[in-house]
């Protein structure tokens, strides 16, 4: 909260309160008698008015003398104004109460008094307001005369006009009606003038009080406002004599007085109160000095003594009279009166340290030397004397300090030379320097405790008695002067002695001794010499431990294994060259790096991870990191991280040791890649799947996965037709395709041969049927391989897990056993696992088993069905057919061997067995001179994708003699079609041959027009099930069947139908123009023995 006034002006106040109080008091007082009646008019009137009048001008005179006087002293131009201005209101003052009483004589008119009355009050505002202005306002330095010659030359003009040209003056005084206006506005100037100058005052009455009194020149302003209020008041004729009047001189009186006061204290009391406390307090200084000062003639007598408090108690007022010479020694009384004359040119001198012997006591001074003028005496010198004896012991052992410290510089530098000999040399040297003693020498004790002298100066004997031992080997530092040789085992004419050792580990490393002839060594020779020896060891080690370090540093440096340094950051600090050479970068590429420069991004992040826990707790880490060369080139490093502590225990760095095991690791992959993945397509084999089986999905709770197997079909039909390097090839396409369709996520395996399986998981049994069949439709896409179109289509077989089992083994066996029942139902498709085809399974184990017995005891026999010719209704061909009838399973369906024995391997000698048998019954046909016929005989895929198939034919056929014209090669047409160019390439040369080539079963597999019409066939077979659907048959049924009857005569082919079983379909394909039918509505197939008879009867119809 903000003061109205500060306290700090509440003193002055109330020194200045009272007056005022007293003055508005008895203008009370006198209105009150007034209006009781007591009195009518003040007495005495004009008497009271130029004594009240004559106070004013002469207190104006002394405020006038006082400034004049005291300005030049302060440079206070301020004050100076005032008091000019002051002078000014004292000549109009004068002037005023004259032509008052003149008035009063009949001399003076009251317009020319009330004018003077006026011009002194318009002064007296000025100078209120030049008192004020002066708190803002910082006066410029003035010319006193020019301004008060000004002033006076000024007022001298004004009361000249008015004296001499009265008429000039307006009317300010009105005879009978009192003061003009003028005049009245005149008094509200002055008082706006006392107004201005409150108001500035009391603007810092909030603040704390200055040095000036700001509260008392408030107050007397508001006192000139109400002097000037009351001739306001009494401005009419009536009252000129009045109370108003009256009390208006008396408060301008008490404001002049008031203002004298005020000027008087700031201008003469407080100065001389200040000069007067100032010299207290110089006295109370000089008494409080631990210094002499005390004043000398210019020949050096002591004049007078200012202290006597000096602890030395060499100058005393006992000195006054004495010649300050005779307490010096002869040159140094010189040097003394020497430095006098020179203080008495320069006025101030310093005298450098001078002894002094007092009572044996050689007492240090420092003397400050002052000129000082007197006004009516010669010049003096102030002297103060200063006890400097502990500042210049400090010196003296500053100086031995200074050699000391020079001494541990140059040790460092010399240290710097890594050179011990030169190193102990110089530490002997300058320990005989600080001391200044006669011998000194230096011992190193070696493990064995035994001293060994490495340097030496001066008289120097052994000192190492066995109780000097003692003390040296409890680490003691001992002084042994003369009188205490005896004592330690020495001669009694020994020097005296200082011994320091340096201990570490409570053992004695190192020891300096000292000696002297006469010298008393002290506790700070001990102390220093301790300091010395402790440097000599520190800098002596570290040599030793540099040494040490050079050989550690080569052997890092040279280390045939990488090495590597590196601060808490990872950052770089140190490798090696053999790490160097490793990386192949040079130093300044690495230094301050992190070592994540050189990494291949081949590294596990966990690895990292592992590694900084390890790090973190302290502990060393073991492992392999991948990383690269400057040129590229992968390594792999076994890496060992240990961290480095301090001294403190802190982990400081961190060293790495590397090994490369790029071919170690090499071998491991490849051992690995041969162990777990396949070498041709890179997918992984049944090991790596039956492992990301057992780690990875059976490991899971509520898991769900699909085991696929995929076999392709007829893959060693192609295998045979293509060569193992275009298969190989096909392998690979299929595998990328495979891959490509799963994704990434999905782990494929090649198990072997032509299979493929991988396990993945499903929500929905559904999703997984509409994924497989989106495989196989992927799969039978047409590739290119060696610029030849193949199509290859495969048998899916699926297990689920855990429905269907929990282990591997069990899962690859059921997606086995629904794969082969898709090759059993007619390939290109897949089956989810079912239980009965664990029984198929056991039937077609049988029927393999079965197989082996039936070609080596003749089970198998040849049935042939007829082809006729629609035409002519003649027999012209027959097809062989294969049955078997087992001796343990009885009749088997062709159907349900054949698939098996494909799958087995057993087709070739079954293949092998029908085309050798058939032969034999054409050789026997012929010779039963039989109709000429030809015989259809079935090549399977393994049959006519062997290279040497022509020969083994043309082979048989020489062995009965009988001639390829007779033998029609029936090839299916996913046969031919898979691997077009290869069996554009057979068929010719079969057809060369004198081999007659027929497609059967048209229409179920990928036919392609081009291919039928390059492979320049004899006839199509059109499959059974078109045939079917001319039974009850619809347009489009009937125009599918045309247009393969169109194409084969287009292609110069004879198109047969088989299956033929009812008149109905027989009459539609004579309609159709089909040339040759077969099917159990003409004949089922025959043995030859009832062939023989169906061919030789007359006629067969139906």
């Amino acid at each position: 909260m903000k003061y109205v006034v500060h306290p700090s002006h509440h003193k002055e106040l109330l020194h200045t309160v009272p007056y005022v109080a007293v003055g508005v008091l008895l203008l009370a007082i006198v209105l009150l008698l007034e209006r009781l009646g007591l009195i009518a008019a003040i007495p005495f009137y004009v008497a009271m008015h130029t004594s009240v009048e004559l106070f004013s001008v002469v207190i104006s005179f002394l405020i006038f003398a006082i400034g004049w006087n005291t300005w030049h002293f302060t440079n206070n131009y301020k004050l100076l104004l005032l008091s000019c201005t002051m002078l000014c209101v004292a000549i109009f003052d004068s002037l005023h109460f004259l032509a008052f009483d003149s008035m009063h004589e009949g001399n003076a008119d009251m317009n020319l008094v009330l004018s003077f009355w006026l011009i002194a009050r318009l002064f007296n505002g000025a100078a209120f307001l030049i008192i004020a202005a002066g708190i803002w306002v910082k006066y410029k330095p003035l010319n006193a005369r020019a301004l008060l010659t000004s002033l006076l030359l000024f007022s001298l003009f004004i009361a000249s006009s008015l004296f001499y040209f009265p008429g000039l003056l307006p009317d300010i005084y009105i005879e009978g009606v009192g003061g003009s206006h003028i005049k009245f506005l005149i008094d509200l100037l002055v008082l706006a003038l006392y107004g201005a100058a409150v108001l500035m005052f009391s603007t810092q009455l909030r603040k704390p009080r200055t040095n000036l009194n700001i509260a008392g020149k408030t107050l007397v302003c508001l006192l000139a406002i109400l002097s000037e209020a009351c001739f306001v008041v009494s401005n009419d004729a009536s009252h000129t004599t009045n109370t108003f009047n009256f009390f208006g001189h008396v408060y301008k009186g008490l404001t002049y007085f008031l203002l004298y006061k005020i000027l008087f204290v700031e201008t003469v009391t407080k100065p001389y109160a200040a000069l007067d406390n100032s010299s207290n307090q110089l006295k109370a200084t000089l008494t409080a000095l631990p210094d002499s000062v005390f004043e000398l003639e210019k020949d050096g007598t002591f004049r007078e003594v200012f202290s006597d408090n000096s602890d030395s108690h060499v100058f005393t007022k006992a000195m006054v009279g004495q010649n300050i010479s005779s307490m010096f020694e002869k040159s140094d009384a010189q040097d003394f009166m020497r430095t006098l004359m020179e203080a008495k040119k320069s006025a101030v001198c310093l005298v450098n340290t001078l002894p002094i012997s007092v009572n044996g006591w050689v007492i240090h001074f420092e003397f400050s030397i002052t000129l000082f003028e007197h006004d009516n005496d010669g010049p003096t010198y102030l002297v103060n004397a200063r006890d400097v004896s502990d500042k210049v012991g400090r010196m003296a052992a500053l100086a031995q300090q200074s050699k000391f410290n020079r001494g541990l510089l140059q040790l460092t530098e010399i240290s710097f030379q890594d050179d011990q000999d030169v190193l102990l040399n110089y530490a002997v040297n300058q320990a005989l320097e600080i001391t200044n003693c006669d011998g000194a020498a230096l011992f190193i004790c070696n493990e064995q405790k035994q001293h060994d002298y490495r340097a030496q100066k001066g008289n120097v004997f052994d000192v190492c008695t066995e109780k000097l031992q003692g003390k040296i080997a409890a680490g003691q530092a001992v002084i042994v002067n003369r009188k205490h040789a005896k004592e330690y085992g020495l001669p009694g004419d020994s020097n005296s002695l200082l011994v320091v050792p340096v201990i570490r580990h409570s053992q004695c490393h190192m020891a300096i001794i000292l000696q002297h002839q006469t010298k008393v060594f002290s506790v700070q020779d001990k102390n220093m010499l301790t300091v010395w020896a402790e440097s000599v060891w520190q800098w002596f080690h570290k040599i030793t431990l540099n040494n040490r370090m050079h050989i550690l540093s080569q052997a890092v440096e040279q280390n045939p294994h990488p090495i590597m340094f590196t601060n808490t950051d990872a950052k770089i600090e140190y490798m090696n060259r053999a790490y160097l050479d490793m990386c192949q970068y040079e130093y300044d590429e690495l230094i301050g790096q992190s070592p994540h420069k050189i990494s291949a991004g081949q590294t596990e992040p966990a690895v990292y991870q592992t590694m900084w826990e390890h790090l973190k707790n302290r502990k060393a880490w073991v492992g392999a990191l991948v990383n690269m060369t400057k040129h590229g080139k992968v390594i792999v490093e076994q890496t060992t991280i240990y961290p480095l502590k301090d001294q403190q225990g802190k982990v400081s760095n961190y060293i790495s040791f590397q090994h490369d095991v790029t071919k170690e690791v090499e071998s491991e992959t490849l051992i690995h890649q041969l162990s777990y993945f396949d070498q041709l397509t890179g997918l992984a084999n049944q090991d790596k799947l039956q492992m990301e089986f057992e780690q990875n999905i059976k490991l899971q709770a509520d898991a769900k996965a699909a085991f696929i197997l995929i076999g392709l079909d007829n893959f060693k039909i192609l295998n045979k037709a293509l060569g193992m390097a275009s298969c190989n090839l096909v392998l690979q396409s299929l595998s990328a395709r495979i891959c490509n369709f799963m994704g990434e996520h999905i782990m494929v395996a090649r198990l072997q041969g032509d299979r493929f399986a991988f396990i993945t998981p499903y929500t929905t049994i559904g999703a997984i049927n509409k994924s497989t069949h989106d495989l196989l439709k992927v799969i039978s896409e047409p590739l290119t391989i060696n610029d030849e179109l193949i199509v290859v289509t495969a048998s899916v077989g699926v297990s689920l897990f855990p429905i269907d089992g929990k282990e591997f083994e069990p899962l690859l066996q059921m997606a086995e056993s629904a794969m082969f029942e898709v090759k059993r139902q007619g390939r290109n498709n897949a089956l989810f696992y079912a239980e009965e085809m664990n029984k198929s399974g056991l039937r077609q184990l049988q029927i393999i088993n079965a197989l082996n017995y039936a070609l080596e005891n003749d089970e198998l026999y040849l049935v042939f069905q007829p082809q006729i010719d629609i035409a002519s209704g003649a027999v012209v061909a027959v097809e062989v057919l294969l049955r078997w009838h087992s001796e343990t399973l009885g009749n088997v369906s062709p159907a349900e061997f054949i698939p098996i024995a494909e799958s087995s391997g057993l087709i070739s000698k079954i293949d092998d067995w029908v085309f050798e048998n058939t032969v034999k019954t054409i050789r026997q046909w012929q010779d039963d001179n039989m109709p000429a016929m030809t015989f259809a005989i079935n090549l399977s895929a393994t049959k006519f994708v062997k290279k040497q198939l022509l020969g083994d034919l043309i082979s048989v056929l020489q062995t009965y003699s009988i001639e390829p014209e007779c033998i029609e090669l029936e090839l299916t047409e996913t046969i031919a079609i898979g691997n077009p160019q290869f069996a554009l390439s057979t068929i010719t040369k079969l057809r060369e041959a004198g081999f007659k080539m027929s497609i059967d079963d048209f229409g179920t597999g990928y036919s392609s027009m081009n291919y039928l019409k390059d492979f320049a066939l004899d006839k199509l077979k059109i499959d059974k099930s078109f045939i079917d659907d001319l039974e009850n048959p619809s347009d489009a049924d009937k125009a599918i069947v045309k247009a393969m009857i169109d194409l084969a005569s287009a292609l110069n082919m004879e198109s047969i139908a088989e299956g033929v079983e009812s008149e109905q379909q027989l009459n539609i394909l004579k309609e159709l123009e089909c040339s040759q039918v077969q099917g159990y509505y003409f004949s089922k197939p025959l043995p030859i023995t009832v062939l023989y008879k169906f061919v030789k009867s007359p006629s067969f119809s139906r």
